[in-house]
């Protein structure tokens, strides 16, 4: 028996990405990355994530705003070259660094609920 496929939407919740270069095609992966980090900047901006929460509370909180900061920082970077299309995705460098930066990320997810 083939079970129909569902469609999850959450209008008061949409994720519009606003880093998405004008490519033709954009991969699975490549947009898998814009979709976290747009998430991410959400949640800085418009949740005031860094303002609304205690980062000097204790050292586990001082360390997670560091990584925070630089996620950031990398993501503020990477999108501008994107969109530029100044980045190279058959370069194996840029996709591992993406890597490093995505999973930084998850790894500090849980700290960015208000």
């Amino acid at each position: 028996m083939e079970q129909k496929k569902r469609k999850l939407t959450f209008s008061n919740n949409p994720v519009h990405i606003e880093s998405l270069p004008n490519y033709s095609w954009i991969e699975r992966d490549t947009l898998l990355l814009h979709i976290a980090f747009q998430i991410f900047m959400d949640a800085l901006e418009k949740d005031k994530v860094l303002e609304v929460i205690d980062w000097d509370s204790s050292n586990e909180y001082k360390k997670v705003k560091k990584y925070i900061v630089e996620l950031r920082d990398w993501w503020m970077i990477r999108k501008d070259k994107d969109r530029l299309k100044e980045i190279d995705y058959s370069d194996e460098s840029q996709y591992e660094e993406d890597s490093t930066y995505l999973h930084m990320l998850m790894l500090i997810r849980k700290y960015l609920v208000v």
